[in-house]
């Protein structure tokens, strides 16, 4: 009878932990919010200078980010459309742009590029997101390069204020 009773507590102890463990399976993954990267806030940006090749284009549609302004230190999200009619392939990227001689500034621009920055691109139209990590103040862009690698053949810059380049 004292065995019986050990088994049987024994029984319930293991199905009670195996229910909690498979519910914990189902729980609700987090959020951006949750891990501390509120995307929300709406960047009213303008257009700078911007220069295409033969019949490409970009458009921003929209920014929003951790900063409602264009500064370093913050995550955006940039969505908008694209026309790429000069390459079969190319990449679409967002990143920064500055020129300053500032040592700590140059290894900034050392930091790999991240997945959620580049898009590849099959000749034609279409929508894009791309994230943009703002690591250092700067000239933000969204631009065109090679399948293959090398330099840009087609961007536009945007921003908020110092940072569009004109």
């Amino acid at each position: 009878m004292v065995l019986f009773r050990h088994w049987k507590i024994a029984a319930l102890a293991t199905a009670f932990a195996g229910g909690g463990w498979m519910l914990s399976c189902f729980g609700a993954q987090p959020t951006d919010h949750d891990v501390g990267y509120d995307l929300s806030r709406t960047v009213r940006f303008e257009t700078g200078a911007k220069q295409m090749h033969n019949g490409d284009d970009i458009t921003i549609t929209d920014v929003h980010g951790t900063s409602d302004t264009m500064t370093a230190g913050n995550i955006y999200v940039i969505r908008g459309t694209y026309r790429l009619a000069s390459e079969k392939k190319a990449t679409l990227a967002a990143f920064v742009t500055e020129s300053a001689s500032d040592p700590d500034l140059k290894q900034m621009q050392e930091i790999p590029v991240q997945r959620t920055q580049t898009l590849a691109l099959d000749e034609g139209n279409g929508k894009f997101k791309l994230v943009l990590y703002l690591w250092y103040n700067g000239n933000p862009h969204v631009s065109f390069y090679p399948a293959g690698g090398g330099n840009s053949f087609g961007g536009v810059y945007f921003g908020t204020g110092a940072s569009v380049l004109k």
